[in-house]
């Protein structure tokens, strides 16, 4: 009789730990993830999302292939797709950047362009 309730002892002592376990394995994605989804906040913050779309489309999905990966237990495919989404969103953040810069830039130009044109026109009797 004590080895059978040793038993369902130890059952129940297993049982109520094991979807603790689980759970616990389960938890907070690794930083890569959370980097990568950080990256994407960032690019979008700068306009990614319409000076750069190919590039943020691809680190969006490749962020959800890397929470899929996740959820299916492949951790180390999980690590690698969240640094590939990771590398696409600073890309897309740095080409959105780049844009507006340029843009500012040609602005600035033009503004000189025509500040240069109305003094020559000035200056000539």
């Amino acid at each position: 009789m004590t080895g059978l309730r040793t038993f369902f002892l130890a059952l129940v002592l297993v049982a109520t730990h094991v979807p603790a376990a689980m759970a616990q394995s389960r938890g907070a994605p690794p930083p890569e993830f959370e980097r990568a989804r950080q990256a994407l906040s960032a690019a979008l913050a700068e306009g990614a999302d319409v000076h750069a779309s190919r590039e943020f489309a691809a680190a969006e999905a490749l962020l959800q292939e890397s929470r899929a990966a996740g959820e299916r237990r492949r951790r180390g495919e999980q690590v690698a797709l969240a640094e590939r989404a990771e590398l696409e969103a600073r890309l897309a953040e740095a080409r959105a950047i780049t844009l507006r810069l340029r843009a500012e830039v040609e602005a600035k130009a033009e503004d000189n362009q025509r500040l240069r044109r109305e003094l020559l026109d000035g200056a000539l009797p």
